[in-house]
């Protein structure tokens, strides 16, 4: 938690964003990893991938008001955020390597503030095509074809998740997040 606390209201929304990123982040795993393994999907697990496909988009409508919500945090409160990175590449949650990866991935961003407020406003404003997306992907497979996996944005969820869960003080999760971070966004 940072050293000054965020009021109650704040690190309420920021633990729901990092909580709807995790589950969001979680079935889209599952759904790349089935649609990389799978060439053509049976009919018998359509009803499933079906069910996945929804939850995405449900999740996915449901993350664009919790970025909003972090978005507003990040901008009203820079110096938390500031706290957070620093604490991030200070602490031993992180190896030499990924705290520099992380580093460099906040310096080639214009610092934390910048790079956290671009990444939520990339996450709201690209919601509405993944969505669209992945619905679409949905249709092709539901007609034989076949369609690749992965969220576009998987580099704002896990920044949002470093963040979100820094001003809710659980380190454990900032520390894989901002990991994560550092090796999907530096491609």
């Amino acid at each position: 938690m940072p050293s000054t606390p965020l009021p109650l209201v704040d690190q309420y929304h920021a633990a729901e964003a990092a909580g709807r990123f995790a589950r969001l982040m979680a079935l889209d795993a599952v759904w790349t990893s089935y649609l990389e393994q799978t060439e053509q999907v049976p009919a018998s697990e359509m009803p499933t991938l079906r069910q996945l496909t929804n939850s995405m988009v449900e999740l996915l409508s449901e993350i664009e008001g919790h970025t909003q919500s972090l978005h507003e945090i990040i901008t009203k409160q820079p110096d938390v955020v500031e706290e957070i990175h620093r604490r991030l590449i200070s602490d031993n949650g992180l190896s030499d390597v990924q705290k520099h990866r992380w580093q460099a991935l906040v310096d080639k961003n214009g610092g934390i503030v910048a790079f956290a407020t671009e990444a939520m406003e990339t996450i709201v404003r690209e919601t509405p095509r993944e969505c669209d997306t992945i619905q679409a992907k949905m249709k092709v497979l539901e007609n034989g074809g076949h369609a690749p996996g992965d969220l576009s944005y998987e580099c704002g969820v896990a920044v949002g998740m470093a963040i979100g869960f820094g001003v809710g003080g659980f380190w454990p999760g900032a520390f894989a997040m901002a990991a994560i971070a550092g090796a999907a966004c530096a491609g």
